[in-house]
């Protein structure tokens, strides 16, 4: 019986990866949205099912607002359809998180595909500290 590990180091030029880390923007899809946001409504608290949950843009497109991770959060129908072309003040609305543009390593993450515990051991010594992820993925890891 041949063992592998799952997590397999390679050598050549990192300069260029850790020149572009801080530039890298993952592509933004509703999926990996409500998963940043932990399946829940950024406006009631409530948590919803994926085919619950909308995709907000807290500046809306028709105020000038970008369909950008930093806009963007996760909303019931009725909070969406409550705040509609508003600004979360104006529709008397409070954020309950700030919405953050994920790292390359939150982004494997949230993609959902299947991570074995000692990679997810590797992706989360590259998500920061400060990240609203590590948290939630450091105290999953230990329930497990």
């Amino acid at each position: 019986m041949l063992e592998i590990n799952s997590i397999i180091a390679t050598r050549g030029d990192t300069h260029t990866l850790e020149r572009n880390r801080d530039k890298y923007t993952p592509p933004l899809n509703n999926r990996t949205l409500f998963k940043r946001d932990g399946s829940l409504c950024m406006y009631c608290g409530g948590s919803f099912r994926e085919s619950e949950l909308t995709r907000d843009h807290i500046t809306p497109l028709s105020l000038g607002g970008r369909d950008i991770w930093t806009n963007v959060v996760s909303a019931c129908r009725r909070c969406n359809n409550h705040k509609g072309g508003r600004t979360p003040e104006q529709a008397g609305f409070e954020l309950m998180a700030v919405p953050f543009t994920p790292t390359y390593a939150e982004y494997i993450y949230l993609k959902g595909r299947r991570v074995l515990a000692d990679q997810m051991e590797f992706l989360l010594a590259h998500i920061p500290r400060t990240s609203p992820l590590h948290r939630r993925l450091s105290s999953s890891l230990y329930l497990d």
